[in-house]
């Protein structure tokens, strides 16, 4: 896997978890991740193991999953379900986030990118002049047109450009929630936003800002984030490209093996000495951050 950022990752630091490799660049902070060929334990993933229910997750873990856009299939049988489970109540919570900073989202135009399953832009619908939303797999976009009845396409942030799918300068928020982690070139995906932005438009993007905890967090996880991002990286590059910082929110914190099963703690042994040498007591936790820029 190539760096989007010329000579970036001259200079690396190489962390070795389960599923992946991450580089991370000394120059910046960020990260990029590579699958690894095969895994070390994907030999236990046997169905007589499977038929065992206390280790029928953990040992389904070890093993090898769909990749990419056949990962995201799932989320059909979300929308079939109307299974809203931590999405209840997503839009309501941002859009509090935005008012506190005296903007307002009813009757905007709006574009969520990679708003799968589709309920946050369901409830948007409710207030919003316009919305769109799309979802990394074509089945899902179909799947959000037809069962919530919303303007739904596909985007890969690596093969499609978002001044070819929308209108310019026409949108008052783009939301980009969670997903920013899976774009491999951001400079480009940066100047798209600011094509489709008309002015005074604003960018809301939530991500959790690269640290070891991440690589450690999702390590047994065959589709994470391609690339791990610093705010300092993010801000810079919005900035760059002519957006002034307006926002920012703290969304809390986790240590890395909060909530893990014992058997998925045990496994991750293997890796955590490594991923976690050299490192300060924050690299432990995964962060969650808002960030809002506006185009002026």
């Amino acid at each position: 896997m190539e760096s989007t950022e010329p000579g970036e990752f001259m200079s690396k630091i190489e962390i070795n978890s389960y599923k992946n490799k991450w580089l991370q660049s000394k120059d910046t902070g960020n990260y990029i991740r590579v699958q690894k060929s095969r895994y070390a334990f994907e030999w236990l993933d046997l169905r007589i193991l499977r038929e065992i229910p206390k280790i029928r997750g953990v040992i389904s873990l070890l093993g090898r999953k769909p990749q990419g856009v056949d990962y995201y299939k799932y989320y059909s049988d979300i929308l079939e379900n109307n299974n809203r489970g931590k999405w209840q109540n997503e839009f309501i919570r941002v859009k509090s986030q935005i008012e506190s900073l005296n903007y307002k989202v009813e009757n905007c135009n709006i574009i969520d990118i990679s708003g799968e399953p589709g309920f946050f832009a369901q409830d948007a619908n409710e207030l919003c002049k316009s919305v769109e939303v799309t979802a990394f797999a074509e089945e899902v976009s179909t799947a959000m047109k037809n069962i919530l009845n919303l303007n739904a396409k596909k985007y890969d942030f690596q093969t499609d450009d978002l001044t070819n799918l929308y209108e310019n300068e026409s949108y008052d928020y783009i939301f980009i929630r969670y997903a920013i982690g899976f774009c491999e070139d951001l400079n480009s995906f940066v100047i798209q936003c600011h094509k489709l932005l008309r002015k005074g438009g604003i960018i809301y993007i939530s991500f959790s800002p690269a640290s070891r905890g991440v690589c450690a967090r999702w390590m047994f996880d065959d589709y994470t984030y391609l690339r791990q991002f610093t705010a300092t990286h993010l801000t810079k590059t919005f900035i760059d490209k002519g957006l002034e910082k307006i926002g920012v929110f703290d969304e809390g914190s986790f240590k890395w093996d909060e909530g893990l099963h014992p058997l998925q703690k045990l496994f991750s042994k293997f890796y955590t000495k490594n991923i976690f040498s050299d490192c300060d007591s924050e690299e432990l936790f995964q962060h969650n951050q808002a960030l809002l820029f506006k185009k002026n």
